[in-house]
């Protein structure tokens, strides 16, 4: 008789010596050899008998279907073929068709169409007991996790700027992992301010070195989980069961900052996602005054680039991009912080900065003397299991208690411990961009960067009819104004230009030679829609004389 053999694991543990694929393979190998079966086919099976639809234990079935005489399946147990009736139903009718025949190595049995009444029910018996230890071992499983969840414990792998580490105890356990935990904390920060795309950010992150629990790189998409996750305010949420509950590990942000960042979500799905080839420096940082959207940025001749506006009927105003630059280079120039505030402030953080260990000193000593209080406790607890005044399940509860109270504490010492002046440094470093942020825009070459500045620095960024208007951001506005800031000089006033190319912009004897509807045709801006416009007034003074020749709509 010819024969398949079918060995299967499932999990890890059975991979041990007597479990393995390859000891199977040989003990059943043997049995074919002493029962006179022709091995035909060798079936190594890496799957769950309980999950999913067993597409290797389907091949072998339509395998063995599509054969012309009967092939003897060989198994070492009946939990290594099937753990439940419903595939068994399938095996029945193939075995009452005299397509298959069951030989079990271990039970000494074999299930064919002439199998007596007790192997049947033998083999029914096997099935069972199969199943039952599926199900126990769901049920205890089930309940683990369910006790873990009411003591506030994660279940898996910690979220990036944690770490999973086992303690003196022996208890696996959650903590934040420094400096990714300050990296996480300072993204959620950049992206409540408003005008950072999960893209910025993720590049942003991987500069700083965070990367996946698999060692990848951040995508636009890690990011969107990192900020949705409210694990990191204290909260982890179970998707399966569609409720939020408080965990017991140091939570890295308030849950306001959190809530900020949930707006600022809201904010960016609701506007259009639409990102080009083009890499426009402007692209997503103007909102336009009439139509409250996103200005869009186009270029024209694939040369220049302009920022659309909108008059209130709809018409398109084109400013071109180096005309808003000279608009936010003389914005940014309004806005410089005297050198003697920044000289003042460092002085003054200075003469604090012994105020300030004292501070520290104090809180050590006040946290160390916490720690040895609860210490008391817990010895004092052990004394009152061991005299049974209390019982076991109120001493094990008291007991979480008092080691969740001192676990904090000493994250909280620990935390002391690693202080440093980053706080003063920082507030130091933004007051020197704000103060240089005009020669920081102007010399910086970097799109991303020269964004990122603009993101810092302001809040709402509104262009009016080709007009910039900004608003600072918190806490600039605190230092300097609230009040909205507007371009001012001689670059202001001259921002709507004509969408014709540059090099077209030249002398008279540019235009010798050519018949006027060739002028009309070589150097009139390309008009798509039309309330599209291009202002008389803008118009260069050397093509002043051909003015007629531009469609306008004033």
């Amino acid at each position: 008789m010819l024969a398949c053999i079918v060995c299967r694991v499932s999990t890890t543990d059975q991979q041990q010596d007597g479990y393995s694929l390859s000891a199977q393979q040989a003990r059943l190998l043997d049995y074919c050899k002493r029962k006179n079966l022709e091995v035909i086919k060798i079936y190594q099976i890496v799957e769950s008998s309980t999950r999913g639809n067993r597409k290797q234990f389907m091949q072998m079935i339509e395998f063995c279907k599509a054969q012309s005489e009967t092939i003897a399946i060989v198994s070492d147990t009946i939990d290594r073929l099937s753990r439940n009736f419903r595939l068994y139903s399938l095996m029945e009718d193939l075995i009452k068709q005299e397509k298959i025949e069951l030989h079990f190595l271990r039970e000494s049995m074999v299930i064919g169409k002439n199998a007596s009444t007790a192997d049947i029910l033998r083999f029914d018996f096997g099935l069972i007991m199969a199943k039952s230890y599926v199900l126990t071992l769901s049920s205890n499983v089930l309940r683990s996790l369910n006790y873990k969840l009411k003591r506030g414990e994660i279940i898996g792998c910690s979220p990036m700027g944690y770490e999973n580490f086992v303690d003196s105890n022996g208890k696996h356990s959650v903590r934040p992992k420094y400096p990714d935990a300050n990296y996480v904390k300072e993204l959620f920060e950049l992206y409540s301010l408003g005008g950072t795309s999960m893209h910025e950010l993720a590049r942003l992150a991987n500069k700083m070195g965070l990367t996946t629990y698999s060692g990848n790189h951040l995508t636009a998409t890690s990011i969107q989980f990192m900020l949705d996750n409210p694990f990191y305010f204290g909260e982890m949420r179970l998707r399966t069961r569609g409720i939020q509950v408080k965990h017991v590990y140091e939570p890295l942000i308030s849950k306001e900052l959190w809530d900020r960042c949930q707006e600022q979500r809201k904010r960016q799905a609701a506007k259009p996602f639409n990102i080009g080839d083009i890499p426009f420096l402007y692209r997503g940082v103007f909102q336009d005054y009439n139509k409250h959207k996103t200005c869009p940025c186009e270029i024209k001749k694939k040369t220049h680039t302009y920022v659309v506006s909108y008059k209130e009927n709809g018409t398109r105003i084109y400013t071109p991009e180096r005309d808003i630059d000279n608009q936010m280079i003389s914005i940014l120039d309004q806005i410089t912080i005297p050198e003697q505030m920044i000289t003042d402030f460092k002085e003054y953080v200075q003469s604090n900065q012994q105020s300030e260990i004292d501070y520290t000193h104090q809180e050590i000593d006040r946290l160390k003397s916490e720690i040895s209080k609860i210490d008391q406790q817990l010895n004092r607890l052990l004394e009152m299991r061991m005299a049974e005044e209390i019982d076991k399940k109120e001493y094990k509860t008291r007991k979480a208690d008092y080691i969740l109270k001192k676990s904090r504490l000493e994250t909280q010492l620990n935390v002391l411990y690693m202080g440093d002046d980053g706080f003063n440094a920082t507030i130091l470093n933004m007051l020197k961009i704000l103060s240089k942020s005009k020669s920081i825009f102007q010399s910086n070459t970097s799109q991303t960067n020269k964004q990122l500045l603009l993101h810092l620095l302001f809040s709402h960024i509104v262009l009016k009819e080709g007009d910039v208007t900004c608003n600072l951001n918190e806490p600039f506005c605190y230092l300097l104004s609230d009040e909205p800031i507007k371009a001012i000089g001689k670059n202001a006033g001259q921002k709507n230009e004509s969408c014709e190319l540059q090099e077209s912009q030249g002398l008279q004897a540019d235009f010798d030679g050519f018949s006027e509807s060739v002028k009309n045709e070589r150097f009139e801006p390309k008009i798509l829609l039309k309330n599209q416009e291009v202002r008389l007034q803008n118009i260069t003074s050397v093509l002043s004389g051909w003015a007629g020749w531009i469609r306008t709509n004033e």
